[in-house]
């Protein structure tokens, strides 16, 4: 009885009207998102949804008493029209902020938005992100992360160009994730200044990710990059160019302003192609983080280096080489021949400190730690200039009385013009 008489006082209720946190002592009220079925079903007609939990998406702690069936007089069916054709963030968001029922759609909407877009890559025609902003405005500046074909890049920039005011992380493949030996990938025709110019115009966008990805041009894989003016994080996986055309990054004047933050290269060929990309002028003088692997860490060789800049101290560079007891050694090599370059540039000059570490994990490797004891020696520009900066160890592990010990040894390279081998301290 007491059920029937709450649901005949919900149907008589005024516009505005709020329903009481409670009807009387032997049926206490519960949440109206849990209890009010009829009300539910309601909602998910208007919004083309299943019946769901309609308050679930609240701030958490937030209150569920107490809920405004008709804000401001109006049905929810028009309020829910409504912030479908705002276009303004602060605008939809600020509706939020008149009631709980309005605050749980809009948090709702942001999330299935970005989730619908960040979890899996759009078609190769992009309907998807076409059809989300045409339907409903506030779209552009919702959509945080998207993912992409290759074959999409040009049509992508060109179309969504100043209209994903939010666009923060851009993923770009080609070929199926995980896969490398699988056949590259066509490269993407050659790049022109329109292009370029329309991807100036993803201000938002600071973190980049290509896979697999085949450029025309060195210079085209570079100008995309120094295209984005936020850009601070690059992540590179088994990227190519068909042409070597380009200059080194530090005499081109559209990489002045290129300032990345971290980077990530995964790639099992030669490293030394991406020497010009480190060379722009600023990015030396920003990283913090530069990743190198070969391939997955558990079946290859890789390299993390991590500069320290701590406001009012001298900079450090930290170098860790980590590697299994069968990893081959000749990618090392490349490896080692760009951080050479990179350590010796004027940018990396204050350094105050270089400590490399090398660490072996489940036994020893005696073809890469050959590497430091017979010419030719790595690091030789570095040791030519800053050899009191440079500090080498080798971790590696020996079994002792059937135990796997671990032992750190320092490597003492000596300068170029020395011809002694390396003494173990």
């Amino acid at each position: 009885m007491a059920v029937f008489q709450r649901d005949m006082h919900m149907k008589d209720m005024r516009p505005g009207e709020v329903l009481s946190s409670g009807i009387g002592p032997l049926d206490t009220f519960t949440p109206l998102s849990i209890r009010s079925s009829e009300l539910e079903s309601e909602i998910a007609s208007c919004i083309g949804e299943e019946p769901t939990d309609i308050l679930k998406f609240l701030p958490p702690g937030m209150s569920r008493s107490n809920i405004t069936l008709c804000p401001g007089g109006l049905p929810l069916e028009l309020w829910f029209r409504i912030l479908d054709n705002i276009d303004n963030l602060k605008t939809w968001f600020a509706c939020g902020l008149t009631c709980k029922l309005l605050e749980s759609r809009i948090r709702q909407v942001a999330m299935e938005f970005k989730r619908a877009h960040a979890e899996t890559f759009a078609s190769l025609d992009l309907h998807e992100l076409h059809h989300a902003i045409a339907r409903h405005p506030i779209v552009g500046n919702l959509v945080d992360v998207v993912r992409i074909s290759h074959q999409s890049t040009t049509k992508f920039i060109y179309e969504f160009s100043g209209k994903l005011h939010t666009l923060r992380d851009l993923y770009i493949a080609a070929g199926r994730w995980r896969y490398p030996e699988a056949p590259p990938p066509n490269p993407l025709p050659h790049f022109r200044p329109p292009l370029l110019s329309a991807a100036s115009r993803f201000r938002s966008l600071n973190f980049l990710s290509l896979y697999k990805v085949a450029f025309w041009s060195f210079r085209d894989f570079s100008r995309l990059i120094c295209a984005f003016p936020s850009l601070l994080r690059l992540h590179l996986e088994f990227v190519s160019w068909q042409r070597d055309e380009g200059c080194s990054l530090s005499d081109e004047p559209f990489a002045e302003s290129l300032c990345l933050h971290e980077i990530q290269i995964v790639d099992g060929g030669d490293i030394s192609k991406y020497k010009r990309l480190l060379s722009a002028p600023m990015i030396l003088r920003s990283v913090t983080h530069l990743s190198i692997n070969e391939t997955e860490p558990s079946s290859g060789i890789y390299c993390r280096m991590h500069v320290s800049r701590v406001e009012g101290h001298a900079p450090k560079a930290t170098i860790r080489i980590s590697f299994y007891s069968f990893a081959h050694p000749q990618w090392l090599l490349s490896v080692l021949d760009v951080l050479d370059g990179v350590l010796t540039s004027p940018a990396m000059s204050t350094l105050a400190a270089i400590d490399v570490q090398l660490r072996c994990m489940g036994g020893y490797n005696e073809r890469i730690f050959s590497i430091f004891a017979a010419d030719p020696l790595p690091f030789p520009m570095l040791r030519e200039r800053a050899p009191d900066k440079l500090k080498i160890t080798k971790t590696y592990g020996t079994y002792k009385n059937g135990y796997l010990e671990e032992r750190v040894e320092e490597l003492m390279l000596p300068g170029p013009a020395c011809k002694t081998g390396v003494d173990l301290v």
